[in-house]
């Protein structure tokens, strides 16, 4: 693909994520279902960015691994000190 055409792909994609910046905590706080949808897509990407699949969140990676790793088990800790029960809640 030629440069100039990553550069649009690369251009509609920010202009995407800063929409969905803008969205999202207003679709928070009306209770909208994307909202939601917004923050599992951003931890979807994170995950991806870190080596992950990208239909999986950081979550599920980490409750996958939480017995062979270190930092799977820390990170169900701390989302659990937030969210009780998190990691055994999502979908692997």
């Amino acid at each position: 693909m030629r440069l100039l055409n990553w550069l649009g792909i690369w251009v509609l994609c920010l202009l995407c994520a800063v929409l969905a910046l803008v969205v999202m905590p207003i679709a928070v706080a009306f209770r909208w279902r994307i909202g939601i949808e917004i923050a599992i897509g951003f931890d979807q990407i994170g995950n991806l960015m870190l080596g992950g699949r990208v239909d999986q969140t950081i979550s599920a990676r980490a409750a996958a691994a939480r017995s062979e790793r270190t930092w799977a088990c820390a990170l169900c800790n701390l989302l659990d000190k937030v969210d009780d029960g998190h990691c055994d809640r999502v979908k692997l």
